[in-house]
């Protein structure tokens, strides 16, 4: 078995799902020109909700819960507005791109985890991060493949939450970061 992206965090506690979708071009160039494609809309939280009209309404915001309209940083928040359910929050607590051009291969990885509205955080608070559900997307091109990965890690099987239990939105995702199809900047 090939080893998960170290952004992947090891399952704990509760179930772990790995989704997945890849595509194999027809040159390497077209590989590249995807992967830039498909990083670039990883990184457009905003627009995921284009990407998949099943999805939850998105909303990046800073570590002080304020609207961002600009690709997703480290230490960035998504708010999570679902019908039905109460607004939920996501901490966006990786991001990594690694090119390794020796390999002819390169990812672009971010990571998410259950969170509280950042206006409720506290320092201590802050000491249970690795006991929560995660979600992890990453990208991934070697050569002429392309691969998109979601990653969840230890899912509540009790108190769902958006990271867990939504595994047809996840895959729906995956599957629309490698498609062909344009979204408006």
């Amino acid at each position: 078995m090939e080893p998960l992206h170290r952004l992947v965090p090891d399952s704990t506690t509760g179930i772990s799902k790995d989704l997945k979708s890849d595509i194999v071009s027809d040159s390497v160039e077209d590989a590249d020109e995807l992967f830039v494609i498909a990083k670039d809309r990883l990184l457009k939280v905003n627009k995921w909700k284009e990407l998949c009209p099943d999805f939850a309404e998105l909303q990046l915001t800073d570590s002080h819960g304020n609207e961002m309209r600009r690709n997703a940083h480290y230490n960035d928040y998504i708010k999570i507005n679902e019908p039905g359910r109460a607004t939920e929050w996501v901490h966006i607590d990786g991001i990594e791109y690694n090119d390794f051009p020796d390999e002819d291969y390169e990812t672009m990885a971010i990571r998410m985890r259950d969170a509280k509205q950042p206006s409720e955080y506290h320092d201590e608070d802050e000491s249970d991060a690795h006991n929560k559900a995660s979600g992890t997307i990453v990208v991934e091109r070697r050569g002429r493949h392309i691969t998109a990965h979601y990653y969840s890690r230890n899912e509540n099987t009790i108190a769902a939450t958006w990271l867990d239990g939504h595994d047809a939105q996840w895959q729906a995702l995956v599957e629309a970061l490698l498609s062909i199809y344009k979204i408006e900047d």
